[in-house]
């Protein structure tokens, strides 16, 4: 009885470290550098911009054994188009109850193309994949719809 007391506390502190690993390997969080080429639905010039994507992915599970998985990815961007007009896009996807297929999640995204000066602003949706490898989160464009902001080209 004596020795169950004394050990006790250290059993205690193994089985916190074991739930806080446990806990860490269902979370990924990743930023990257990429690149989107898209045409301009208001003008025909093609945009080119760089920038950085960063993905969260959170899961949760259930007393009751079931899964909840929330997906967070944003894009920052800027670039030129082929008249070199400048660009900046902020691209957002969320989903707070992702379902996970073989290949991913499938999110749907939304994304405005501001111009400066006489360049002029649209918006693109559509579908992201986003991937997971190795603990590492990824992603990539699988569909897009381009639109002027609003009903009109706006510069």
């Amino acid at each position: 009885m004596n020795s169950t007391r004394r050990y006790m506390p250290v059993l205690a502190i193994v089985f916190v470290f074991f739930l806080t690993g446990a806990a860490a390997a269902q979370n990924s969080s990743a930023s990257y550098d990429g690149a989107i080429k898209l045409g301009n639905p208001c003008n025909g010039t093609t945009v080119f911009v760089k920038g950085t994507t960063t993905v969260d992915i959170h899961q949760n599970v259930t007393d009751d054994g079931t899964s909840h998985v929330a997906v967070h990815m944003r894009y920052d961007g800027a670039g030129t188009d082929l008249a070199d007009k400048h660009y900046k896009v902020s691209f957002e996807a969320n989903d707070g109850q992702a379902q996970s297929t073989p290949d991913g999640y499938f999110l749907p995204f939304h994304s405005v193309w501001v111009g400066e000066g006489s360049a002029p602003n649209f918006k693109m949706d559509g579908t992201v994949l986003i991937v997971v490898m190795n603990g590492v989160p990824g992603s990539a464009i699988m569909n897009t719809d381009t639109m002027p902001l609003g009903f009109a080209c706006v510069n």
